[in-house]
């Protein structure tokens, strides 16, 4: 069964977040276990004086297109932890979504788990676009030896899962790229006027990113981003609310990439005399 799509401007665009195993159990560490939750007054006291948020850091160059394949969950998860690697002052690397998508799609485009990807981005890494494609979704297409090598690279150091809307706020206060599901139809395809992705009720079929905590319209929102180019919203941006977040959260391991480990390859940045 090929995964659902969504159609914008007559071209299609893949969906593809799946629900998880009723019987995994997470061995990622629980935000709200380790960070303390910051109280609601204090998140919207920084949400109104944002700094260094998303579209300071990243800009429209950041947005990637995985086209009609339903690897939302891969592609999340490699640019999530492709900007991590920019907050930790590493040097940029376009880090390949359908890499991680070939490594748990099971041989199928048929979407994935979120808790999958998370594995594969602490524990295997990322190839980069330049060695699998967006197109390359199954490993039989690309050189796989090569692939993992130059994967071992580029990991998560520090990840933790995100039970609870606070702990979300939280993390991107605190400058941390997440990974987050919605519930995405035709009304999530179009922002209203002040930026805010369409609202659908569901329990989560599309795996995004949010990299900054903002006020907007009355109310915190996460300054997200998606994958399906720069036709997709603000040249591939939207707002995201609590209530894109209220039923997918208690499904889905939303989570947050604290920092990535250094590129065995990477000399260290020369300081400025």
């Amino acid at each position: 069964m090929s995964p659902k799509t969504i159609t914008i401007g007559k071209k299609e665009f893949g969906l593809g977040c799946l629900k998880p195993d009723p019987t995994f159990v997470s061995s990622v560490p629980v935000f709200g276990d380790r960070v303390e939750t910051l109280d609601r007054k204090t998140l919207e006291r920084l949400a109104k004086s944002p700094v260094a948020t998303g579209r300071t850091l990243f800009s429209s160059s950041w947005i990637m297109n995985q086209g009609k394949y339903g690897s939302c969950n891969g592609w999340s998860a490699a640019s999530a932890l492709r900007r991590a690697r920019r907050r930790c002052g590493h040097k940029d690397a376009v880090l390949s979504g359908t890499y991680v998508y070939s490594l748990i799609n099971g041989n199928r485009d048929n979407g994935s788990m979120l808790d999958d990807g998370m594995r594969v981005i602490t524990e295997q890494g990322v190839a980069t676009v330049d060695r699998v494609s967006p197109s390359q979704i199954y490993r039989k297409q690309y050189n796989t030896a090569a692939a993992d090598r130059e994967a071992s690279r580029f990991k998560a150091l520090e990840c933790y899962r995100l039970e609870m809307i606070d702990e979300l706020w939280t993390a991107l206060a605190l400058g941390w790229d997440c990974v987050v599901v919605v519930h995405a139809n035709s009304s999530f395809s179009k922002l209203n006027s002040k930026g805010i992705a369409g609202y659908s009720r569901g329990m989560g079929n599309h795996a995004v990113g949010a990299d900054g905590l903002l006020w907007v319209g009355g109310e915190i929102v996460a300054d997200g981003w998606n994958h399906w180019g720069l036709q997709y919203g603000d040249m591939g941006r939207m707002f995201l609310t609590y209530r894109h977040f209220e039923e997918t959260i208690g499904v889905h391991s939303f989570y947050a990439i604290r920092s990535a480990t250094d590129d065995g390859d990477e000399r260290p940045p020369r300081p400025i005399r």
